[in-house]
């Protein structure tokens, strides 16, 4: 073959085209576009003319008359880069394996093996060009191969990033692990979505690892668990498939994948599910719990004891307010009853509660064996007895050294919430005393589940070895503890992990389908405009809280403001109500209305000792006998028709439901006291409709309350909506309308 023939077989090639004859020359040359005609640069070996040719359909070897080519520019939308073989191996490569690998893809029109300028050695890559943009993009697909028992790297070329020669095409690195820096970088993150589910994600990639991260997706869609939720656009797998997931995401080598896989303290809380042995069966462990209280159990309520007992009798239970905490925690604890004495933990309020309830559902445990600890000088009794002991935390903190010495092996800690502060001391004594107990059942039904800084105290108590620090808590979960103590971060992961080892939570929309409804009202007091500006002292409590300068000041300043405002709304109030529903002829109906300030609650029991009723005030100076006491007429006597309660005194632990209507004649800053004041009437027990009423006055300190009430209940309802946890149902469309975008430090009127 000839040169003519050579040169007439290379002019499809772009950029170039053949010189004119040239007498002086023994053969024409190809040339650059723009370029002079002139001779070949001696440089340019036969060598290299070989290896240029070679792409060619005849072979070097049948060339009579080795033309000098100079070297040229490739196309770079035509040309891919390759990195990963040795210096050694690549030309031998080049010329026979990749060259028979790229051929299926297209026809190869060029291919360069760039050296060092100053030492003439391999610079460790090349270039391989196509005949079309098509056929490199199909080519650029054969990424992260092994050709010879080596690993290549194959990418496609970028103009943007100079020149062809220097363009990222397809490079031929030294070592794999070197080559492997020119792939894109694709970051996967494992979490928790649920007890038996976890999502991977993606951070999307840069624009040269889309193609990459749509072949990983493509490879776990694989997977027989595999689950694209549409709604949140996330993919789930069964845990079983865990070590598949991980295995695929490690071995993939089209990019450069970060792994961010499921913490130690995930991983060994789904021990058994990765294993593909998960616990799903409960079994029926009520054999020895006293009949009467397993007669008393409603079905959500058995289920609630078996896993309390399948969790060891180590558990956080958290169900809503109003769904018997108290006999399935007496259940798990009489599971245990070998292991008694047994320690009963409360706040000061509800002990009497506790004892009642024993009494109740455990008539095999005398009288005499149930000791209420009201003063220090209370005996504590020793030993391994079937006692039980019942006691505030105050008393526990105080006698922390003969509770050690006790050695109580059951210990029921109620309203857990109390121990959210790790440095406090009754925080610090219930700790030393969980450490010596081997069954912890803490009691809770207002769970941090989005504060886990304040959750951690609990949930060490309960299971040390699960949770030996808050650290791994904190790097996981909270992006901040100092900045931002109220965030958590992989929420969902948090209560699937909870769910796992110590939490149980159930809602009562979930477990009670015959629980009637709770529905809230706001009445907007009337008041005169003259009945206003008479208010002297409100109006001078008003206009400081607004002329407040600091936040010291602000928070003095609404606090006076909120008492004015509960002197100024006691006898609006007390006639609303009188008139309302205690007129002349009307018919008896049992009521509970709250109230925070004495001055509300004395004036309110007045009126209702004139109108001849007959009720019961609980508030903070009523013991905890009489308490029980009263609980008790309200409940039976029906000539009883009025409750008049405390907020913050009667709040907790005494229960209602013979009245289903609610009044609050005032707010409280803490939208969780009000839940569960909500809940006395509202509970296991109650047959009829609750309707809960909150009596608000406009240009008092009603108004400001209310929004900061909104505020948190808002934040409460974002983060809980993530796991259906309904919070506070919507109340009213105008308040929202009132209240939106009044947060700012200006007058509302």
């Amino acid at each position: 073959m000839d040169s003519r023939s050579i040169l007439r077989s290379l002019s499809h090639f772009r950029h170039l085209r053949i010189s004119p004859n040239d007498s002086s020359q023994s053969h024409r040359y190809l040339c650059m576009d723009g370029s002079n005609n002139g001779t070949a640069d001696d440089s340019v070996t036969n060598a290299i003319t070989k290896r240029y040719l070679s792409t060619l359909p005849f072979s070097p070897e049948s060339i009579s008359d080795e033309p000098k080519v100079p070297f040229r520019l490739l196309d770079p939308a035509r040309t891919i880069f390759i990195g990963g073989l040795s210096k050694s191996a690549l030309e031998d490569s080049l010329k026979t394996t990749l060259l028979d690998h790229f051929s299926k893809y297209g026809t190869v029109t060029s291919r360069r093996l760039p050296k060092d300028k100053e030492s003439g050695e391999f610079r460790g890559f090349g270039y391989v060009e196509f005949a079309s943009s098509e056929e490199a993009e199909r080519a650029s697909k054969f990424l992260w191969h092994r050709i010879d028992g080596k690993s290549v790297v194959v990418k496609m070329s970028d103009p943007k990033y100079g020149t062809a020669w220097q363009a990222q095409s397809l490079r031929l690195h030294t070592s794999p692990h070197h080559a492997r820096r020119f792939l894109p970088k694709i970051e996967v993150h494992l979490f928790a979505i649920s007890q038996s589910r976890f999502k991977v994600t993606c951070k999307k990639p840069s624009m040269n690892g889309i193609n990459a991260l749509t072949a990983l997706m493509s490879e776990l869609k694989t997977i027989p668990s595999h689950v694209y939720h549409e709604s949140t656009q996330i993919n789930s797998f069964e845990f079983r498939d865990y070590n598949l997931v991980v295995d695929k995401l490690r071995e993939f080598k089209l990019a450069n994948v970060h792994l961010s896989a499921l913490p130690e303290i995930v991983k060994s809380a789904f021990s058994n599910e990765i294993s593909g042995n998960p616990e799903n069966v409960i079994a029926d462990n009520l054999e020895n719990i006293d009949d009467t209280l397993v007669q008393s159990l409603f079905p959500f309520q058995k289920v609630g004891v078996r896993r309390g007992i399948q969790k060891n009798g180590r558990v956080l239970l958290a169900d809503e307010m109003g769904l018997g905490k108290t006999i399935q925690a007496l259940g798990i604890a009489h599971h245990y009853r070998q292991e008694w004495p047994l320690l009963i933990v409360c706040p000061a309020s509800v002990k009497r509660v506790w004892k009642n309830q024993i009494e109740k559902f455990l008539p095999s445990i005398k009288t005499s064996d149930i000791n209420l600890i009201e003063k220090s000088t209370d005996l504590i009794p020793k030993g391994r007895t079937s006692t039980i002991v019942i006691m505030s935390y105050e008393l526990m903190t105080s006698r922390l050294a003969e509770l050690e010495a006790a050695a109580f092996n059951v210990i029921i800690f109620d309203e857990s919430h109390f121990l959210k502060e790790s440095k406090t001391k009754r925080t610090e004594a219930a700790t030393v005393l969980s450490k010596i107990a081997n069954r912890k059942i803490l009691l809770t039904g207002t769970p941090a589940l989005s504060r886990p800084n304040e959750l951690f105290p609990q949930i060490h108590i309960i299971d040390p070895e699960q949770f030996p620090s808050f650290y791994q808590l904190h790097l996981r979960y909270q992006i901040n503890r100092c900045v931002s103590p109220r965030t958590v971060t992989n929420s969902e992961e948090f209560a699937a992990l909870l769910q796992q080892t110590v939490l149980i939570r159930r809602l009562k929309k979930d477990v009670l389908d015959n629980l009637p409804e709770k529905r809230r009202e706001i009445i907007w007091l009337t008041i005169g405009e003259s009945e206003l500006l008479n208010a002297q002292a409100l109006n001078e409590a008003r206009e400081t809280y607004w002329r407040s300068q600091t936040k010291e000041d602000e928070k003095e300043n609404l606090l006076r403001y909120y008492v004015e405002t509960a002197k100024f709304k006691s006898p609006i109030v007390g006639k609303e109500i009188a008139e309302t529903y205690f007129y002349e002829g009307a018919p008896p109906k049992k009521m509970i209305i709250f109230a925070h300030h004495i001055h509300m609650l004395d004036w309110l029991s007045e009126i209702f000792v004139r109108k001849g009723l007959k009720f019961i005030r609980i508030d903070g100076s009523i013991n905890q006998a009489r308490r029980s006491e009263m609980c008790e007429q309200f409940q039976n006597d029906p000539d009883t028709t009025v409750a008049l309660l405390s907020i913050t005194a009667a709040g907790i632990g005494i229960t209602l439901t013979a009245a289903s209507h609610m009044i609050f004649t005032e707010l409280y800053w803490n939208p969780g006291n009000m839940m569960q004041a909500e809940d006395r009437a509202h509970r296991v027990g109650q047959k009829n409709p609750v309707i809960i009423q909150y009596m608000l006055a406009r240009k008092t300190a009603d108004e400001e309350i209310w929004g900061r009430i909104l505020e948190k209940l808002d934040v409460l309802d974002r983060h809980r909506s993530r796991h259906g946890i309904a919070f506070w149902s919507t109340l009213n469309a105008v308040t929202d309308k009132i209240f939106s975008g009044q947060r700012s430090k200006q007058r509302p009127y």
